[in-house]
C-alpha cells in the first residue's frame, strides 16, 4: 500500500475498508490515553485499524502500521533517535496506556490532515509502534 491509500482510510467508513482490504480478525486493545478497551480490524497486510465501536458507517480513531509497512521511510521498532534523524527532531513526549501508571512515550508529527505517533514503553524508542490519526479527533495520541 502506497502512504496515501493508508491515510486514505483514515476517511472510509468500516464497511468500505472491509470491501478494499478483505480478510481480517476483530479484537480489543489497550490505546494511548483512553481508559477502555477500543474495537479493532486486524489485516493480514499489517494495519490495525481502531474503532469506537465498530459500526458499519464509523471512520477509524486510526491506524496502527505493524513492521512489515514502511510508511514515510520509517517502520516500527525503529528506535526514537533513527526516527528523528529521518523526520526531524520533534520532543518525546511522555504518554500512557490504558491507565496513567502505565507510562510510555511518543514523538508526535503532524502532516496537515493527519498526525504520525511513534509510541513505545522504552525511553529510547525501542520497539515503537506507528499511529497514524485524523488531525482533529484528540481522543487517541
Amino acid at each position: 500500500m502506497t502512504d496515501e491509500s493508508i491515510v486514505a482510510l483514515l476517511t472510509k467508513k468500516k464497511s468500505e475498508i472491509i470491501a478494499l482490504l478483505g480478510k481480517h480478525e476483530e479484537g480489543t486493545f489497550a490505546i494511548a490515553e483512553f481508559h477502555q478497551m477500543i474495537p479493532a480490524l486486524i489485516f493480514d497486510n499489517g494495519l490495525t485499524i481502531y474503532f469506537t465501536n465498530l459500526e458499519d458507517d464509523e471512520q477509524p480513531l486510526s491506524i496502527e502500521l505493524n513492521d512489515k509497512i514502511t510508511f514515510k521511510v520509517i517502520k516500527s521498532g525503529l528506535i526514537f533517535g533513527e526516527l528523528q534523524k529521518i523526520l526531524g527532531g520533534e520532543d518525546i513526549s511522555l504518554t500512557w496506556i490504558s491507565t496513567e501508571d502505565n507510562k510510555a512515550y511518543e514523538l508526535i508529527y503532524c502532516y496537515g490532515n493527519f498526525s504520525v505517533s511513534v509510541i513505545s514503553y522504552n525511553e529510547n524508542g525501542d520497539a515503537s509502534s506507528i499511529i497514524l490519526k485524523v488531525s482533529h479527533l484528540n481522543i487517541f495520541i
